[in-house]
């Protein structure tokens, strides 16, 4: 079965009772999704590294070119790939932009190597070509989007007359119920302080 979109879409359908997509839309569909993809990726995000070639000396480095970067937990820096044991060096980040806290200043053509958390990906969802969810976490994803899809649906049920009084109570209390689920089995992973980010090449 593929792993994109179309596969967690499926999915949360199924745990909503809305195969035909009578009560919600699938742009409300996929921005659940997000939503839940957002706090997955506070939880565990993807553990990734990447290269920065100077192209100035200083102790500034542009982020830019980092897609999907969440925070930074590494710096390394005299870099030389293979070279052991890194050298970690105090910095900042602020608007975009790494500062390395040292006493020698980069020049210009030197590697800086960072170690940063990265937000998930879904095939299909904001333009993404792969999956980046891990399987074993599938289902708490799919747990927490019904929820704030639920939730969703009943602030707007709320707002119109041609549902039952009670509809809108009964999904909101559903939607809660979800999400409490979710937010649980998101504390019972790792999270991401615990997890052996210097181990990354």
């Amino acid at each position: 079965m593929a792993d994109d979109i179309g596969t967690y879409r499926q999915a949360l359908e199924d745990m909503l009772k809305d195969r035909g997509n009578d009560a919600w839309l699938t742009e409300e569909l996929d921005a659940a999704i997000q939503l839940a993809l957002a706090d997955l990726a506070q939880r565990t995000p993807r553990e990734e590294s990447a290269d920065l070639t100077l192209a100035q000396s200083g102790r500034k480095v542009s982020l830019s070119s980092i897609a999907g970067y969440l925070w930074l937990e590494e710096v390394w820096w005299p870099y030389e790939e293979g070279e052991y044991p890194a050298r970690a060096v105090p910095f900042e980040v602020r608007d975009g932009e790494l500062t390395l806290h040292t006493s020698a200043e980069p020049r210009v053509g030197e590697t800086v190597h960072v170690l940063y958390a990265a937000a998930h990906a879904i095939s299909g969802l904001d333009g993404a070509t792969e999956t980046t969810v891990p399987a074993e976490v599938r289902g708490v994803l799919v747990l927490g989007a019904a929820g704030y899809a639920a939730l969703a649906k009943a602030a707007a049920m709320g707002r119109e007359y041609a549902w039952p009084t009670t509809a809108a109570a009964v999904t909101r209390h559903w939607g809660e119920t979800m999400l409490a689920l979710f937010q649980a089995r998101l504390k019972a992973l790792r999270s991401a302080a615990a997890q052996a980010w210097v181990t990354w090449g």
